[in-house]
């Protein structure tokens, strides 16, 4: 039979996992660019414990990195800027509506685990990381084409 003093003990803190609240992720990368939200959702992803997700959704990033990179060298301005504007848009929506199914389901599965949000200006830093990667690629892409115009002129 358990004693009052049983009863009196403190319970052990539930888990906590401290994410970014899905429409901040969002609203980053629809201001800066979807490699600055990307950042940003990984982080969240691997807190929740969601790691099949990263993959798939770098190696699309990364195929979305090459056909902007493709749009920023070769298109017209009207088009560069129809096809920046589209994929902030549907950056924007995907990963809002991705990353609240992901955190429901993780609320869903683990509910004695506590999930804290980070205030957004907390992912500034990491943005920036994923902005900077962006733009090495961007970077290489254009020095390999002016090299192969140079060549390609003589």
């Amino acid at each position: 039979m358990p004693s009052v003093a049983d009863h009196l003990q403190p319970q052990s803190p539930a888990p906590v996992v401290r994410i970014w609240s899905p429409v901040a992720v969002a609203v980053y990368g629809l201001f800066l660019f979807f490699p600055a939200s990307l950042v940003l959702a990984v982080k969240n992803w691997r807190a929740l414990g969601v790691r099949g997700r990263i993959l798939p959704h770098v190696a699309g990033a990364f195929v979305l990195a090459l056909l902007t990179i493709g749009t920023f060298l070769f298109a017209p301005p009207l088009l560069r800027r129809l096809f920046r504007l589209a994929t902030m848009v549907l950056a924007f929506v995907y990963l809002k509506e991705r990353l609240r199914s992901d955190l429901q389901d993780f609320k869903d599965r683990h509910p004695e685990v506590r999930v804290e949000t980070r205030r957004w200006q907390s992912g500034c830093g990491w943005a920036m990381l994923g902005l900077m990667i962006f733009m090495a690629m961007v970077s290489t892409a254009g020095l390999i084409v002016a090299v192969f115009k140079s060549i390609a002129g003589r």
